[in-house]
């Protein structure tokens, strides 16, 4: 009787400890909750937190998923951030996902920071988006051994800013667990089509005038213009001739 209860205690172990090692190397953190036990405020940097807010309250954001009643945002202009508390081990194996809606008309962005926080402000990867026309997934692999990582999502914002970010998923191909490979979908939303506000132009003034026409005009003044520059001139050469004729006759008498 002891041996399968060593037997089970030893599975149950084996388990717990592949699960603690698991949570460790990937983690899938969703914003559609009012709590985030997993992030804190950029203590190091003294900048204002992100924050959850609900898709009821903000209709120009268009929700990633029916299901979600809340996404991650902005409550201040400028640079706003939040980073990690839990504990974390990435490896050549490790990627990033994150579902960002993030949409500006001026120098807006959103960076997934990886740091080894073993070592103060020491930047190991940075994965960034300047904008996008409707929900779009950053992906990136970090490609690099750290036993003691950190993760900071930074945004910067301005009054014609509209960020919205769904979920964090850092994930892990060497491991068969459902936590540490992809589950998102392609995306399969299109923004809409940009149409102009403006009413179409219509003319009140006199019809075009045929091209051909327009030409004739043109090949008839200048025809006009010749005939009367030489008109002008047969006229000043038959004064000079009468004047000359006239001063001959003055002489002959």
């Amino acid at each position: 009787m002891a041996d399968p209860i060593k037997g089970l205690a030893a599975f149950i172990l084996l388990n717990f400890v592949h699960l603690t090692v698991a949570q460790q190397l990937c983690t899938k953190i969703d914003f559609d909750r009012t709590v985030l036990p997993e992030f804190r405020e950029c203590t190091d940097q003294r900048l204002p937190a992100l924050y959850i807010t609900d898709y009821a309250s903000h209709r120009e954001v268009p929700p990633y998923r029916p299901a979600s009643p809340y996404y991650l945002s902005n409550s201040y202009f400028g640079l706003s951030c939040i980073e990690s508390v839990i504990v974390l081990a990435f490896d050549k194996y490790t990627s990033i996902e994150a579902a960002i809606y993030l949409k500006s008309l001026g120098s807006a962005f959103v960076e997934i920071n990886v740091y080894d926080a073993t070592h103060i402000n020491s930047l190991v990867k940075s994965f960034r988006s300047d904008g996008t026309q409707n929900w779009s997934i950053l992906r990136g692999s970090v490609d690099r051994n750290i036993s003691n990582a950190r993760v900071e999502i930074k945004a910067y914002t301005d009054l014609q800013t509209v960020l919205a970010i769904q979920f964090l998923h850092i994930l892990n191909s060497a491991i068969d667990w459902s936590e540490c490979k992809s589950t998102t979908q392609p995306l399969t939303t299109r923004p809409p089509p940009i149409t102009s506000p403006l009413p179409p132009v219509t003319s009140t003034g006199p019809p075009a005038k045929n091209p051909e026409q327009t030409w004739w005009w043109v090949i008839f003044g200048a025809c006009a213009l010749v005939v009367v520059l030489i008109i002008i001139i047969v006229c000043v050469i038959c004064m000079l001739n009468m004047r000359r004729t006239r001063s001959h006759d003055c002489t002959a008498k």
